[in-house]
């Protein structure tokens, strides 16, 4: 088959992608589709989910039988399915042996092999003589063009990461009202009267849902800035990925485990932010990434780069991060192979352990006494006045019991 009628691949795979729902895909980078051959996919079908469309004749198809077969390997790793191939030649030449792939031969007005008029019954008239054949080539990659970016739309709003804007938005919010109370008290002091990570409160006062608190809060419009434009591009495609209540279990886990990791192995320090979770899930990405040679890798590598930079930042919480990378590899394994419950098991286990390392903590040094003092005033300022005598009486409790 002479290679000037390369537009039939054409005319062929635009029924495919636009009648069918199959993508296509580019398995080989030194064969052009557009020269000889295009491969489509499509999970969702029943019948074959991998097709290719080829000018070659059917005797050099079989010779190529090892490069189909490592294709067919290929992508079933990848994927995890079942890959059902069938491979479709544009040609009217006899094929006098079996190439052990169900297999048809199509030219206009022709069809031999495969029967799939109850499947694909449009294919039979897709291939057509042209006059112009650069014309047509060109009118058939625009209609493709068209319907991949519609059902790319349709998807993305299928799949709106709805739990992950949610979060950026009340991380939003609340730093908005941080930077608005910071202009009456200080900045350490409001982040820890809305719920940052504090041994003195945390651990003295039992408030251990600051433990998960900390990650929606943030230490400066940087820090803000960073995590919400790291999340955007990343926690979106974990959720898109796993699916909303997924998305917020390996967020809250990633959390848990950095603020616990941090808290055993420091100080009396403000612990804030979100950092955990997103080494959480820039550790799934790149896994994903790696896993499928995406070229969309190479578009997140400055997100990662600020990421880790900002870890020979002396202020950051390093421990925070290894913690929830931890936690979210153990989560992305289990999801993965979810009848294997080791993983789950182990992240329970850790957690446990840390929480118990946590609550054996026996001083409390340094006490910020003047921040305490401080959020007693805030509670009476926002009309709070008997609640902040209680908790004024429970703060000397904490100081007495762990020191200063």
């Amino acid at each position: 088959m002479a290679k000037k009628d390369r537009y039939k691949i054409y005319q062929l795979t635009n029924v495919f992608i636009s009648r069918y729902g199959f993508s296509q895909i580019v398995l080989d980078n030194y064969r052009n589709y557009a020269d000889d051959e295009a491969w489509l996919i499509n999970p969702e079908d029943s019948h074959f989910n991998l097709i290719r469309v080829s000018l070659d004749e059917p005797m050099i198809i079989q010779n190529e039988k090892d490069r189909v077969n490592d294709y067919i390997r290929i992508l079933q790793e990848r994927t995890g399915n079942e890959i059902r191939f069938l491979d479709i030649h544009i040609t009217k030449e006899s094929d006098s042996s079996d190439s052990g792939f169900p297999h048809i031969e199509l030219e206009e007005g022709y069809a031999k092999g495969e029967d799939l008029h109850e499947i694909y019954p449009e294919i039979y008239q897709a291939i057509h003589q042209v006059e112009n054949e650069e014309s047509e080539i060109a009118a058939l990659v625009s209609q493709m063009r068209k319907v991949i970016i519609e059902r790319r739309r349709q998807l993305l709003k299928q799949k709106r990461p709805v739990f992950n804007y949610a979060f950026m938005t009340i991380c939003i919010v609340l730093y908005f009202i941080t930077y608005m109370l910071s202009r009456y008290y200080s900045f350490n002091s409001v982040l820890i009267f809305l719920g940052a990570d504090y041994h003195t409160f945390t651990l003295g006062l039992k408030q251990y849902y600051r433990l998960i608190l900390c990650g929606f809060l943030h230490g400066s419009l940087f820090h803000l800035f960073t995590n919400m434009y790291s999340m955007f591009f990343i926690g979106s495609y974990v959720e898109r990925k796993y699916g909303g209540k997924k998305y917020l279990g390996m967020l809250l886990a990633s959390i848990l485990t950095g603020s616990l990791s941090q808290a055993i192995m420091s100080d009396n320090t403000i612990l804030v932010g979100v950092s955990s979770a997103l080494y959480a899930f820039m550790l799934v990405f790149i896994i994903d990434s790696l896993k499928a040679n995406r070229m969309n890798f190479m578009s997140v590598i400055p997100l990662i780069i600020i990421n880790l930079s900002l870890n020979f930042i002396s202020s950051t919480a390093w421990l925070a991060h290894l913690g929830g990378l931890i936690a979210g590899y153990l989560v992305y394994l289990f999801y993965e192979n979810p009848e294997n419950r080791g993983p789950f098991v182990l992240l329970i286990v850790m957690i446990t352990l840390l929480f118990m390392k946590y609550l054996s903590i026996k001083k409390i040094n340094p006490i910020y006494a003047g921040n305490d003092m401080e959020i007693v005033k805030m509670l009476k300022d926002f009309g709070f006045g008997r609640y902040a005598d209680k908790l004024l009486n429970k703060l000397i409790e904490v100081y007495q019991r762990y020191g200063g």
